[in-house]
């Protein structure tokens, strides 16, 4: 659903400094090395293939990136990743919006060491809230910018977030780690970690945290555990069960409501939610050939929330309450073949079930409440098939093809195709890319008694892509640039006039990507990014709220010794569109921040971190009424036993 799609009209700006792209690089291996090279990706391919043979833009953060800068939240992790655009007034409460090369939110696919954790059963059409996921349980961040419905089916229109929890350690190691900062924020966590067989591992977590005061208006606390148990004997076979679950609750202003700068009433929405998921993923060798995967998994989200009346001179927000809850359960089974002439393919087939049931009332006036309830099931099966041919020095070529068909919805065929050329011993690498998405209307979309409209059609998108990397300096300096149009069709919208959701037309946007990273020294790193992207909505000339054409970051590490790190981040986002009853249309004025993040380790087990967030203490706003938090300070100790 593109949230009333309000996009402005505007001329594709000639990216002459940006030029044409390529996948982003690796953002912890600047010089590049026989490992880096081979580092193998589980997302963007059924293959598990290496970075460096994916057509696509692919960003990874690893675990030592994510050591090293510390980050509060995954939102701030995730904030300076090429071609995203993150927005979450009020803190951990607010909406969490994610949008990717200028797409809406619910255009992204998320996963959980695999399992998809989009709602599909909330009212704005499918989403997931990074804010319940801890730093410190994540391995690593793999980002695919592209559509991926040809691997994935349903709701990969833009790309994938995969966040993939830690595993075992090769030895048992307890942790312990306790953060603090201003009013009241605090987050600990306890965490241990073993070997299990030959090659697998055993880890389980728990955290907690709370955001205090710090965010004005806001308040929001969550608590996780998370455990994974990998049984590896390196006899051809391993299995990987892994659960988590994870609660939160808080408070904020509503979103378009002027937040605490403009809104006329200090009525907050409150929420809170419980999120449950367990999979197991298996991998045997059949043959030296042949390599069969199966994996199943559910996924339970459930929400209760409520959002009062806002008034103001430009419209009001209804008052409304709600408890949602979704259950979603998946299997797959699929060969991967290892073909004569430089071939490899795979074929598989997979099933997904999901229940949806929604209590609602809208109290349109007080006294006056309509029931909003329903309940929905889908069935989508899915057919798939992968080939990735290397038999020519230098060049790898990729295809896919997938079949989708849902209980309530018409069949849906997606394919991608792409290949990468690597001419000069990994110096210099071109890539192209052409794939298609699709994404089913959410469940809230097609059931809701007030609103909903059963002959929605599925929402579409193209994508196509081309790039060049090079390195430079001595394998020192890496420019990476990309250029990419996409194309949606069939959007899922909302008619203000006739009280219900319908189908759009057709939305383009258009963009580049402009990456490097340099090595001064073994002990300095910097990289930097800046993505552009316009936005054509065919039908409409309403600027869409939320996406800044220009925006960029750079960060840099130095780590002088085993003793000290220091890790700096700038982001800056140009003037973009937004509105809310309080103020009417405005534009948000762009705005710079500055975060740095500081480690000593006076012993190999002990880790005492200090870190600066809005280190200039920028009176910044990303969302009309919202101000972000000043300058602030957080302090942690980490102890491994």
């Amino acid at each position: 659903m593109f949230n009333s799609f309000n996009f402005s009209r505007g001329s594709l700006i000639a990216l002459a400094s940006v030029g044409f792209g390529a996948a982003g690089p690796l953002w912890a291996d600047a010089i590049p090395t026989e490992t880096s090279l081979e580092q193998v990706l589980v997302t963007g391919s059924r293959l598990r293939d290496v970075a460096a043979q994916l057509p696509v833009a692919t960003t990874v953060v690893d675990q030592p990136t994510i050591a090293l800068r510390d980050p509060d939240t995954l939102p701030d992790l995730l904030r300076t990743l090429p071609g995203v655009q993150f927005i979450q007034a009020g803190g951990g409460a607010g909406i969490a919006q994610f949008f990717m090369r200028g797409c809406q939110p619910n255009y992204t696919l998320f996963l959980v060491d695999g399992v998809k954790v989009t709602d599909s059963n909330d009212s704005r059409g499918g989403s997931f809230d990074l804010s319940t996921v801890s730093p410190g349980e994540v391995e690593r961040v793999e980002v695919i910018r592209g559509p991926q419905s040809a691997v994935y089916g349903a709701d990969a229109l833009c790309g994938v977030v995969n966040v993939i929890t830690r595993s075992g350690t090769k030895r048992w190691e307890t942790t312990a780690r306790y953060g603090i900062g201003l009013d009241g924020a605090y987050q600990s966590a306890a965490e241990l970690t073993g070997p299990l067989m030959a090659n697998g591992g055993v880890s389980v977590r728990a955290a907690t945290g709370d955001q205090g005061d710090v965010v004005p208006g806001a308040t929001f606390g969550s608590s996780a555990v998370n455990g994974k148990l990998t049984f590896d004997a390196g006899t051809g076979w391993r299995i990987v069960v892994h659960g988590r679950q994870a609660l939160d609750h808080g408070s904020s202003y509503p979103d378009q409501s002027g937040g605490p700068q403009f809104a006329r009433q200090s009525s907050r929405d409150i929420r809170s939610s419980r999120e449950t998921s367990f999979d197991t993923q298996g991998e045997f060798k059949l043959t030296d050939s042949a390599t069969l995967n199966a994996a199943a998994s559910s996924y339970d989200h459930h929400v209760v929330f409520s959002s009062p009346v806002i008034r103001g001179p430009f419209g009001s927000i209804i008052a409304r309450t709600e408890t949602a809850d979704l259950k979603r359960s998946y299997g797959l089974l699929d060969v991967v073949l290892a073909l004569p002439a430089s071939f490899r393919a795979t074929i598989g087939l997979d099933y997904m079930r999901e229940n949806a049931d929604f209590q609602g009332k809208l109290e349109l006036f007080p006294g006056f409440k309509l029931p909003e309830n329903y309940q929905q099931t889908r069935h989508i099966g899915g057919a798939f098939g992968e080939l990735q041919y290397t038999g020519i020095q230098g060049v790898t070529l990729l295809a896919s093809v997938r079949r989708d068909n849902p209980s309530v919805q018409a069949g849906q065929n997606t394919a991608r195709a792409g290949f990468v050329y690597t001419p000069d011993a990994n110096l210099t690498e071109f890539r192209a890319y052409w794939g298609q998405g699709f994404k089913l209307p959410g469940l809230f979309a097609l059931g809701n008694a007030l609103v909903g409209n059963p002959k929605l059609l599925a929402e579409r998108s193209r994508t196509s892509e081309i790039g060049v990397a090079r390195w430079l300096m001595d394998r020192r300096l890496r420019v990476s640039v990309a250029a990419f149009d996409n194309v949606f069709t069939n959007l899922v919208d909302f008619d203000n006039t006739f009280f219900t959701f319908f189908n759009r037309r057709e939305v383009k946007t258009r963009g580049g990507e402009l990456e490097m990273q340099y090595q001064f020294s073994d002990s300095w790193r910097a990289k930097g990014e800046a993505t552009y992207v316009s936005i054509d909505p065919e039908d409409s000339n309403i600027p869409i709220r939320h996406r800044p054409k220009w925006r960029g970051s750079f960060e840099t590490s130095w780590t002088p010794n085993a003793q000290w790190s220091l890790y700096a981040t700038w982001l800056t986002v140009a003037t973009n569109y937004d509105t809310s009853v309080a103020t009417g249309p405005v534009y948000v004025g762009g705005y710079s921040r500055l975060d740095v993040n500081a480690q000593w380790h006076p012993t190999d087990q002990t880790t005492i971190g200090l870190a600066l967030d809005n280190v200039l203490d920028h009176n910044y706003a990303e969302s009309v009424g919202f101000l972000a938090p000043g300058a602030q300070p957080r302090i942690s100790i980490r102890h491994r036993f």
